[in-house]
């Protein structure tokens, strides 16, 4: 009997950790942190539907713009899943680059992110690739600016 995930180091034991879990019978793939992803073909990276992310040293999150390189432009969902304060860190990484050209694209990537902090519990939001965030129920966060998903 074959196994049904198959787990692969991007780096290897000693490179940034990532790692590419590719299942057998389904068209998705799991990345178990975002280190260096370079080495993952494109075809590959447009397999991910999960992210889960220990921490967002750069060792572990580096790869979060390729990810986003690769995937801008084309209609995906993401499930991201990381640290208390990940939320954040998304979504400043998502307002540190300009979308003026966004309109051309004719589909919409989206990163589903959440939070997992020490208590187990949960915190989810949307994040379309232009940077706009949303909590559950399209509830903005006080005192920003979001567009609507």
């Amino acid at each position: 009997m074959r196994p049904l995930l198959h787990p692969r180091l991007v780096n290897g034991r000693t490179g940034d950790p990532a790692l590419y879990v590719d299942t057998l019978f389904a068209k998705h793939a799991i990345l178990l942190d975002l280190g260096d992803i370079t080495a993952l073909s494109p075809r590959k990276i447009q397999r991910v539907g999960h992210v889960f992310v220990s921490h967002t040293h750069i060792d572990h999150f580096v790869g979060f713009d390729r990810l986003l390189r690769l995937l801008v432009g084309r209609e995906k969902t993401i499930n991201l899943y990381g640290p208390s304060g990940f939320i954040d860190r998304v979504g400043h990484k998502l307002r540190g680059y300009h979308w003026n050209l966004i309109n051309r694209y004719r589909y919409d990537l989206v990163f589903v992110t959440t939070e997992i902090d020490s208590s187990l519990e949960d915190q989810d939001c949307a994040v379309p690739a232009e940077g706009g965030v949303f909590r559950r129920g399209n509830q903005p966060w006080p005192g920003r600016r979001w567009r609507r998903l």
